[in-house]
């Protein structure tokens, strides 16, 4: 219950800061009305029309800052070591969708495949797929585990089977190699035109196509 209302007082107090903000922009549109008046008269009136528009903004700050605290105040205080009482909840868990196996949580990540599942990857007509970064800052480069001195670095992504289930393979954000489902909610993040389908049929055969020999390393 407790924590329920802490929820809720922090989503009134983020909302008040929207307002806030929202108050300020139209503040901010606040301009001087054009004078016709001598220049002495102009700038007397342009001060005073700063003068009201810094004293908006005071009013402003000051009534968000008072009704935050109000917010605040309401939450009720939770007995006991809030460090210690947050280390009990299980949130480092997560599952591989491929075979069960407990792995480490990541939030942009949380249906990812295990490492074991990730190398029985392979295209739809069973030939097994091998996926590295192109270079050590990055980039995504696949190729075929029996073949390696063919590879492509043209695409971002490949839609594959990873134990007769359909999945995409990707550069993940800071290096590395991951694999999600297909339905996975990080798919909208890449770019669609650059997602290669290596299922079956011409699509396939098209894939196949874009393979390159190695660039020899220097």
């Amino acid at each position: 219950m407790a924590n329920g209302q802490s929820r809720a007082s922090i989503t009134g107090c983020r909302t008040l800061i929207c307002r806030a903000r929202i108050a300020c922009l139209r503040v901010e549109r606040l301009q001087p009305r054009p004078a016709t008046a001598s220049p002495g008269q102009r700038v007397s009136r342009r001060c005073g029309a700063h003068r009201r528009l810094g004293a908006c903004r005071r009013f402003v700050r000051t009534s968000i800052i008072r009704q935050m605290e109000e917010e605040m105040a309401r939450v009720p205080e939770i007995p006991g070591d809030q460090s210690a009482a947050s280390t009990d909840v299980d949130e480092t868990d997560h599952f591989c969708p491929g075979c069960g196996v407990r792995r480490k949580l990541f939030a942009r990540y949380p249906w990812y495949f295990c490492t074991d599942c990730l190398a029985l990857a392979e295209d739809g007509e069973g030939r097994r797929l091998s996926f590295s970064n192109a270079e050590i800052f990055g980039g995504f480069v696949w190729r075929y585990a029996d073949d390696p001195q063919l590879m492509d670095d043209g695409s971002t992504a490949v839609i594959c089977l990873i134990r007769n289930r359909e999945a995409i393979v990707h550069e993940a954000r800071f290096g590395g190699i991951v694999a999600e489902p297909l339905n996975s909610f990080s798919v909208h993040l890449l770019r669609e035109e650059k997602i290669l389908r290596l299922l079956r049929g011409e699509v396939l055969a098209g894939a196949r196509k874009r393979l390159k020999p190695c660039a020899p390393k220097l």
